[in-house]
């Protein structure tokens, strides 16, 4: 006797594939006995649609439910209206039956008394030949698998018959066991409902079926069907996730469940540092989420085991021989990686990837010997000083003992017992020195030969993130290495501009390639906080960028962009900054905006120009030049040497290359609005007139946009591969000369300024010992690093002098501070106590200046002027005044006091403890993420060799 079959449509939302199914379901071979029809689109004109479709008997019952209803809510509905005996077909609207598949369904069930669900075969609606899904099971850890996933269908399962569960489109259920198993569990939406039936029902002694000779066409999986769209993969983590351990809790023993719950987030942490450490951040936030989420429902979970315990019959052990064996999973996982990589692989394959060699060996040679010939006279130097330079710390554990926090005598004590914030470049020294643990100052040195290297072979491989010609790639890098920014920076001692110029070419790798990798949004991020702190100037250009790469690059994945993206790419600088941006309000510091955008270390010169000559590259008005006695104007050959590289970045715009047209936009806007603001913000003192900001860094974003969108256009213009034909030649011979005619113009322009460190008058020069004090005092301050030496300069007009007092081994460019170099000037009373005692010092007085050299911790004094000036003899005729050393033009005396006591360093608050253990903890996260470790998918060679390319060396990984 066959017993009856109630149809169930949920139908979502209208369309085509609505009226498909309903069709479907109307010519189907065995018609069910009557049809339920629960409306979920909220449209009220949609009952007449269905009507229209199904007929107006009453054999067809239309159910109003709410949009935001779920599969199992939907059915549970449905089965409220339908008689106590007999099945229920349940369809969605996106799925299409065959017309014989109600009939092979109910045919498979009909005389098998022990069968109480089966379900059809689900092929993809857009390729029938495919299998979507037939059947599902779990894991021996209770993870649902569809057993069948996404193949072709070859026949290959026509013997599969009992399963563990069926899914949710045309299953086939009997509504008695339905009722006794509780209905649908509406927590377990929109994933596990269906597997979560089958599992109960198996567990209550009955038998799951699937039918292969039924065949259903669905167009989305459960989840994208309810949200009407495709799913990302961190979402879809996220709810298989959740319902995992949800169904944990459900299915534990009682006395299971409170271990469970409580291991629960201490195990999502650890899988979430996992999946981190595995470049899957968004699933790291997932695995928390969906446990919290999961123990939000726990009062449901509850409720599930109460209806499992009351149903079930039979031993978890007797579902043993269903689940997927830990071998096939695993099979199950490589399978799914390799397909992922054959993924990426093939998308990578479809642009080829410049060749290093043999280009980059004649590169590697020609900046070797640029950086020789600009920095020859630093040969043999152990230290730079002039312009911005001092000698580092002479011990690596002085070098990095303040690199977060200043000790208040280090800036003079004029803001009393506090810890100062240090500028974040510091940390940025403290490495380079390292490099030399030795004698840190001598890292610094050996940068200025290598910089044009350096610079050129980043530039090299941020070229190859965006260009396919090894002739594009090397114009690249010549052109960003011959630029009058740089040559500048070497020149006058900018340190941090020398490195700007080796950061930015990675920073604007990064961005153009940050959507297509967490590790490359992560290393980005340690690429924006390098730059921002070595220009905070560009702070407003940095974030502007990013925002420019978020609202382009991700508006296909808006909430990845958002959410991930961005965050991944600032917070490592912002991180990095709270202490600087946190300084307590009440120093008093120079107005304006230079507490925030000053360039670090010591307060340099700077002069501006006309807007025009940022646009053409040069961050002043290009100099006269003297060449063999002739005064030479630069300025009209900078303005005619500037035409080649504009006119081929303009160029792009008839290129394809939208991407470095609107990198060029950006970086051009940026860098002019930078430039022409930079040299209005006050950024401290030089002697008595104040400094501000270089403009040279931003214009360096103009230089780089120019060059990536010449670049590119010389990239285009190049052929793909070498062929024969009058056009293919034209073409290359065309690049080449376009080439050589820009960097050849652009090595012009720069030439007058490469001989700017063998000048006599040079701003840089080359010191033979790493100190700035005598030998006696970097040795004394060794066991005491806060004592004080005062140092009195003799002026030019009589009775004159200039005081300072400098502490430990005397001043260093990584303890040099923005902060302190902003401090207003005027006369205090602290200065005007100085200058008093120095008074005591200079002249024969009656005033004893012991008490005075005694409160600033003065151990030593450093006459500089003539040893046999009065002031020195006077000095030299106090007994406590204990003669040390005598050069042609200065003398070092002693002081000898009674007590000195050394006071204690200070130790970080609380509040700053705090925004330290902030920061090494974010930049852990990030450099865990951004260290590269997957296989990544290779792109062609140009010339066809995998071995030829710096990708080799240089290339970072990526994930997908």
């Amino acid at each position: 006797m066959r017993r009856r079959v109630h149809a169930v449509v949920i139908a979502r939302r209208r369309g085509d594939r609505l009226i498909q199914t309903l069709e479907a379901l109307r010519g189907q071979q065995l018609a069910p006995e009557g049809t339920v029809v629960v409306d979920l689109t909220g449209d009220a004109s949609a009952e007449e649609m269905f009507r229209e479709q199904l007929g107006r008997d009453h054999s067809v019952t239309i159910l109003a439910g709410r949009q935001a209803m779920g599969w199992s809510e939907a059915l549970n509905l449905a089965r409220s209206t339908l008689p106590d005996e007999g099945w229920m077909w349940v369809l969605r609207d996106d799925t299409t039956p065959h017309k014989e598949a109600l009939a092979h369904l109910h045919s498979a069930v009909d005389g098998a008394p022990s069968v109480v669900m089966a379900g059809p075969k689900q092929r993809m609606s857009e390729h029938g030949g495919w299998l979507r899904e037939f059947g599902e099971t779990i894991t021996t850890w209770g993870e649902r698998q569809a057993i069948v996933d996404r193949e072709l269908d070859q026949g290959q399962y026509d013997r599969m018959s009992d399963v563990m569960a069926v899914g949710d489109a045309g299953l086939l259920i009997q509504l008695g066991v339905f009722d006794a198993l509780g209905g649908a569990d509406p927590a377990l939406d929109p994933l596990d409902a269906p597997l979560d039936l089958g599992i109960r029902a198996r567990l209550a002694g009955h038998r799951v079926l699937a039918v292969p000779a039924a065949v259903v066409y669905v167009e989305r999986g459960p989840a994208d069907w309810r949200a009407g769209k495709d799913l990302g993969a961190a979402t879809m983590f996220r709810l298989d996730r959740a319902a995992w351990l949800y169904r944990r809790f459900a299915y534990s023993a009682w006395w299971a469940l409170i271990p469970l719950v409580l291991l629960s987030l201490p195990g999502a942490l650890l899988r979430s540092g996992w999946q981190f450490a595995a470049k899957r951040p968004d699933l790291a936030v997932s695995e928390v989420v969906a446990t919290l989420a999961a123990l939000w429902r726990l009062p449901q979970a509850i409720v599930a085991k109460a209806r499992l315990s009351q149903s079930k019959t039979v031993a978890w052990a007797a579902l043993a021989p269903l689940r997927m064996s830990p071998g096939d999973h695993r099979r199950r996982r490589q399978l799914r990686a390799e397909a992922r990589f054959a993924s990426a692989e093939e998308s990578a394959r479809s642009r080829t990837r410049p060749a290093f060699w043999p280009a980059g060996a004649w590169l590697i040679v020609g900046l070797a010997a640029l950086g020789t010939l600009i920095s020859g006279p630093l040969v043999g130097a152990r230290a730079l000083v002039g312009g911005g330079m001092l000698p580092l710390a002479t011990s690596i554990e002085s070098l990095w003992a303040q690199v977060r926090w200043l000790q208040p005598y280090t800036v003079g004590n004029v803001w009393g017992e506090q810890l100062i914030p240090a500028d974040p470049a510091a940390l940025v020294l403290a490495l380079i020195g390292s490099i030399t643990w030795w004698q840190p100052s001598l890292a610094l040195v050996g940068l200025w030969f290598a910089a044009p290297l350096l610079s050129g072979l980043i530039a090299w491989w941020a070229g190859s993130q965006f260009l396919q010609r090894q002739l594009a790639t090397t114009v690249f890098a010549l052109l960003w290495v011959l630029q009058p920014s740089f040559l500048l920076a070497l020149t006058e001692g900018r340190w941090q501009a020398v490195l700007l110029h080796m950061a930015l070419p990675w920073l604007l790798a990064t961005m153009l390639s940050a959507h297509t990798s967490w590790q490359r949004a992560a290393a980005g991020g340690f690429a924006t906080a390098l730059v921002t702190a070595l220009a905070p100037v560009l702070w407003p250009a940095v974030v502007f960028g990013w925002l420019v790469v978020v609202l382009i690059a991700g508006w296909k994945q808006p909430a990845r962009a958002l959410l991930g993206t961005l965050p991944l790419a600032l917070i490592p600088a912002l991180v990095w900054w709270i202490p600087r941006w946190g300084a307590p309000g009440d120093i008093a510091l120079l107005e304006g905006l230079g507490r925030f955008f000053a360039d670090p270390g010591i307060a340099q010169s700077a002069a501006g120009a006309n807007w025009w000559w940022y646009l053409l590259g040069w961050p002043l008005t290009p100099p006269s030049a003297d060449l063999a006695g002739v005064s030479l104007a630069l300025a009209p050959l900078a303005l005619w040497f500037a035409i080649p590289l504009i006119a081929l970045a303009l160029a792009v715009f008839s290129t394809r290359r939208a991407d470095i047209q609107v990198a060029l936009g950006a970086l051009v806007f940026t860098g002019v609005i930078t430039a022409a603001v930079a040299p209005g913000i006050a950024q401290g003192y030089l002697g008595t007139e104040r400094a501000f900001v270089w403009p040279g860094s931003a214009v360096m974003l103009i230089v780089l946009g120019l060059g990536a969108a010449a670049a590119a256009t010389l990239d285009e213009l190049q052929p793909e591969s070498f062929a024969w034909g009058s056009g293919v030649v034209a073409r290359r011979v065309s690049a080449g000369l376009l080439a050589a005619a820009t960097v050849g113009a652009a090595l012009a322009a720069i030439a007058p300024l490469g001989g700017g460190l063998w000048s006599e008058s040079a701003t840089l020069q080359a010191r033979s010992e790493a100190r700035t004090v005598p030998a006696l005092v970097a040795a004394e301050a060794r066991s005491h690093p806060q004592q004080g030496t005062l140092v009195i300069t003799e002026g030019v007009e009589p009775g004159v002098f200039e005081a300072v007092v400098v502490r430990g081994v005397g001043d260093t460019l990584e303890r040099s501070s923005s902060l302190y170099r902003q401090r207003p000037a005027q006369a205090d009373s602290a200065s005007a106590t100085r200058a008093s005692l120095v008074a005591a010092i200079v002249q024969p007085t009656s005033t004893d200046p012991r008490q005075g050299l005694l409160d600033e911790q003065i151990r030593f004094i450093w006459f500089q002027g003539n040893p046999e000036s009065d002031a020195a003899r006077t000095m030299g005729q106090r007994p406590y005044f204990i003669q040390s050393g005598t050069t042609e033009d200065s003398v070092l005396f002693q002081v000898d006091l009674d007590s000195q006591e050394t006071p204690q360093e200070l130790s970080p608050t609380p509040a700053q403890a705090q925004a330290d253990g902030l920061w090494l903890a974010s930049w852990l996260l990030w450099g865990v993420l951004a260290l590269p470790t997957e296989r990544r998918p290779r792109r062609r060679s140009e010339e066809g060799d995998d071995a030829s390319s710096l990708q080799r060396v240089l290339d970072e990984d990526t994930d997908d």
